[in-house]
């Protein structure tokens, strides 16, 4: 809680605050984000600022994942807040991107086949829905497993160790069984998730956007953690209890 709470409170202050610079309600903005895109005029003239809140929300949730995994591999307890070595940091969210650039671009090939295969059946009626939705959790766990071999050399930057990403792809193909059930089980969850949000939003917009939020967070926060056990046991030898 205290690696969690203080970054995140801050997240949202400064969210928020910057929606109020903009002249934009939360209510404005969870509905946009509930309408797959539609802006208004005025949140449309407030995506400087709301670009500006996401990177920063990307960086304060760096620094958790970064306060997590030195929790766990160093022992470095938090105070009021997590320490904030910001070189650190800055190096973590600069290789996260990377990464994640990296994993998109390689999808591109996958989707565009799994999307000429299983296209003519999600257009086809009432079966569609369930093949979106087959095709959503293959996706999901493909695109995770992946990340989960690659990301492994996450850890590593939060401790200042180099590791390369051969490297950790390498040292992870001992663990490849596991990581894809560990994969298929985390895009479970999230669709789960999109589930409960889709069923409240028909209730409450802004509601379903705070439960899609906190939902979000708690699951890249157990990635965080699948990463630094992969990382503890393959890379330091440490044994699993």
């Amino acid at each position: 809680m205290k690696i969690l709470l203080g970054p995140s409170l801050i997240a949202l202050a400064v969210f928020y605050l910057l929606l109020g610079s903009a002249g934009v309600s939360l209510g404005q903005f969870a509905a946009a984000m509930q309408m797959g895109g539609a802006m208004s005029p005025e949140l449309a003239a407030a995506a400087p600022f709301l670009l500006i809140g996401m990177v920063l929300y990307f960086l304060i949730f760096c620094w958790i994942a970064v306060a997590w995994h030195r929790f766990v591999l160093l022992e470095e307890y938090p105070g009021l807040l997590p320490p904030l070595p910001a070189g650190v940091v800055a190096h973590y969210a600069w290789r996260s991107f990377g990464l994640a650039m990296l994993m998109t671009v390689g999808s591109i090939p996958v989707l565009l086949v799994l999307g000429m295969a299983l296209g003519p059946m999600i257009m086809n009626g009432a079966m569609g829905g369930v093949v979106e939705l087959f095709f959503g959790v293959i996706v999901t766990t493909l695109f995770t497993y992946f990340w989960f071999r690659l990301a492994i050399v996450l850890p590593a930057t939060s401790l200042g160790e180099p590791l390369s990403l051969r490297e950790g792809w390498g040292a992870s193909g001992r663990l490849s069984g596991p990581i894809l059930n560990t994969a298929f089980i985390m895009s479970l969850v999230n669709l789960v998730l999109s589930l409960v949000v889709g069923i409240i939003a028909s209730v409450s917009v802004l509601l379903a956007q705070l439960i899609n939020l906190g939902g979000t967070l708690v699951i890249l926060l157990a990635g965080v953690s699948v990463l630094t056990t992969l990382y503890g046991h393959l890379i330091e030898g440490r044994e699993l209890p």
